[in-house]
C-alpha cells in the first residue's frame, strides 16, 4: 500500500478506502458506497460527502466520522502518512449521526437505521458490516419499510 493520493482521477464521494490507500476497491468498499447512499436517503441530501478534490473529500469525511478513526486506521495498518495532507484535513471529533436529524428527515431516523449506518460508514473496511450481515440487520425488519 501507499498512503494518500497519487491518483490519476478524483475519487467519488463513495470511495474512501481507495482514496486512503491507493488500492483497488474491495467488497467492503461497496458497503461504504451503499452507506453513503443510505445516509443520503436518511438525511434527505443528494450527496453526503462531497469534496472539491481528494484532500477536501477526505476533510469532509473526517468532519463527520472524526479523525480519531482515520488515525487509528492509518496507524493500525502502518500506512505511510502524508503529513501535509493530514495537516490540511485537520483534527475533528466524530459527529453523532443524530446531529443530522431535522424536521424534514426525522421519520427516517430510527435506532436501527442509525445502527446500520454506523456499521456501514467505518473508515477501516475490515470493521464494516458484511453485506450478508447487513441484509439480516433489524432495520430491514422494521414495519414501516
Amino acid at each position: 500500500f501507499f498512503f494518500f493520493f497519487f491518483f490519476f482521477k478524483q475519487k467519488t464521494a463513495y470511495e474512501i478506502s481507495a482514496c486512503l490507500v491507493g488500492s483497488e476497491m474491495c467488497i467492503r468498499d461497496s458497503i461504504w458506497a451503499l452507506g453513503c447512499i443510505f445516509a443520503a436517503v436518511l438525511f434527505q441530501q443528494k450527496i453526503v460527502f462531497q469534496g472539491k478534490d481528494n484532500v477536501d473529500q477526505l476533510g469532509v469525511i473526517a468532519k463527520v466520522v472524526g479523525t480519531d478513526e482515520l488515525y487509528e486506521y492509518i496507524n493500525g495498518y502502518k500506512l505511510k502518512k502524508n503529513v501535509a495532507m493530514l495537516k490540511q484535513v485537520g483534527r475533528h471529533p466524530k459527529k453523532p449521526w443524530p446531529k443530522f436529524k431535522a424536521v424534514f428527515n426525522e421519520a427516517y431516523f430510527t435506532d436501527n437505521s442509525i445502527d446500520l449506518l454506523s456499521k456501514m460508514l467505518l473508515v477501516d473496511p475490515s470493521k464494516r458490516i458484511m453485506a450478508k450481515d447487513a441484509l439480516q440487520h433489524p432495520y430491514f425488519k422494521e414495519s414501516d419499510l
